[in-house]
């Protein structure tokens, strides 16, 4: 036999390199486990309820350990912040290697405080202080100074007899640190009108298509099937076809734009009269064709938000003060 092609080629092939081919595929599953799926996540946050609530939501929109990372974080993200507004003011998910990191700042909120009910003005997050309006209770705290998520800032405790409703709002300077990650690459899609459905197998992260797929497409999953210590999953797919318009960005260019990402993210977290006061680069740092950026941005903010006093006798007393 001078050459064998065909079928009989890959038999004499597979059957010559067998053990090769079984360690090459354990290497190729290991690191795949290794590099693909979610070993640990962290969630900083002290309050102990609020972590469970925060791991009980990830794990609804599918992040957990011995689970596949998913491809999709900024939309995860923002539907969590969408579906839990009420309970949850900001949350930031940070890969990094196996694990997760996960920050969260709850929503503070209480049930509602009557007129006639004596209560404190407090800070929902930490800052320092800038504006402060107060229409009733006594003001302890000064303009430029620190206060922590917690401390009373106008407290309605006149004196060891004699509480009121505070009222009033205090602003301050607010910082927010987020890592932002943005591609060098720049493209933009256009829809050409055509589009199909069809069923697709994912297998070790790769995609076993039942369908001829268009050249370009936007390709939007619908999961059938699914389960967290399979390496496979099969979905009905909606494939749009489009045409792709590439272009490279410069380091400036990829530096604004996640800045601008960034930007976008905070003013989600404002309010009437408040704003982004100043946004500073910590880091910018290039791998692959990724540029990540680490900003710090410095927000104008109403930190206040009243907190019930349990007393059994209330008087009434108004103080007005604007500073």
């Amino acid at each position: 036999i001078i050459k064998k092609i065909g079928f009989d080629q890959l038999k004499y092939f597979i059957k010559n390199n067998i053990h090769l081919i079984i360690l090459l595929i354990i290497n190729t599953a290991f690191v795949f486990l290794i590099t693909n799926y979610i070993y640990e996540i962290n969630i900083v946050e002290n309050n102990q309820n609020l972590r469970k609530f925060v791991a009980e939501v990830l794990e609804e929109n599918g992040i957990k350990r011995y689970s596949l990372k998913p491809n999709n974080l900024k939309q995860i993200k923002e539907k969590i912040l969408n579906k839990y507004k009420d309970n949850l003011e900001w949350i930031e998910i940070i890969p990094s290697g196996i694990k997760y990191i996960v920050k969260v700042e709850e929503r503070i909120k209480n049930a509602e405080i009557k007129e006639n009910e004596a209560s404190n003005i407090v800070a929902k997050k930490d800052g320092t202080i800038k504006k402060i309006i107060a229409s009733s209770g006594k003001v302890l705290v000064e303009k430029e100074t620190f206060v922590k998520k917690g401390d009373i800032l106008i407290t309605g405790a006149i004196s060891e007899e004699k509480f009121v409703h505070s009222s009033g709002k205090v602003f301050a300077e607010v910082w927010y640190k987020l890592r932002i990650l943005s591609s060098i690459h720049d493209s933009s899609y256009e829809k050409t009108g055509n589009n199909k459905t069809g069923f697709k197998l994912n297998f070790f992260g790769k995609n076993v298509d039942f369908y001829q797929n268009y050249r370009n497409s936007n390709i939007k999953e619908k999961i059938i099937f699914k389960h967290n210590f399979l390496p496979l999953y099969l979905s009905h797919d909606f494939i749009e076809e489009v045409n792709i318009v590439d272009s490279i960005l410069t380091i400036e260019e990829a530096k604004d734009k996640a800045i601008a990402k960034g930007r976008e993210e905070i003013k989600k977290k404002l309010g009437e009269n408040e704003k982004i006061i100043s946004e500073n680069e910590l880091k910018v740092e290039v791998k692959d064709s990724k540029i990540i950026v680490d900003i710090l941005f410095t927000t104008y903010e109403d930190i206040s938000i009243e907190e019930r006093i349990e007393v059994k006798n209330v008087q009434g007393d108004f103080r007005n003060s604007n500073q």
